[in-house]
């Protein structure tokens, strides 16, 4: 089985305008940054999802986040974001890695980011939702 480099992929994704993900059981989340990993070890993957215009994911019943707040910022083209029957849903965008880090110890510093296109957003079947942000973040959609 060939397994495709970070690289590889990126190039690839960079080309992407939409991602559908339908009923991946297994899929608990979409992207993932390890808090061991600094940034500039990750730049690879910065920019990866800014040519998307649309997500849909459905029927993907443990995923619990869909992006971490690192990567949000790539989202700047996205037009429509539809999530439906998510069951263990609790966020859309997580929180930044320093305030996990830093959890229960009151110093949460609130952050803001936009999703200037956003024209659609659609959330269906999430029990578990608990923010489409973070609890100490503000999420701008202009055009919603």
């Amino acid at each position: 089985m060939c397994k495709p480099s970070m690289i590889q992929c990126g190039t690839l994704m960079k080309e992407c305008k939409m991602c559908l993900v339908f009923h991946v059981q297994a899929l608990r989340v979409l992207v993932k940054i390890e808090a061991s990993v600094s940034i500039s070890k990750s730049l690879p993957l910065l920019g990866i999802f800014s040519p998307l215009k649309s997500i849909l994911i459905k029927g993907c019943s443990n995923i619990k986040q869909l992006f971490p707040f690192e990567l949000a910022h790539d989202l700047q083209n996205l037009e429509k974001l539809v999530v439906c029957e998510c069951w263990q849903m609790e966020e859309i965008i997580g929180p930044k890695k320093e305030e996990e880090r830093h959890e229960g110890k009151g110093t949460k510093a609130h952050t803001k980011f936009s999703l200037p296109k956003l024209r659609k957003l659609v959330l269906k079947n999430f029990p578990m939702l608990e923010n489409l942000c973070s609890s100490s973040g503000t999420m701008i959609c202009k055009l919603l």
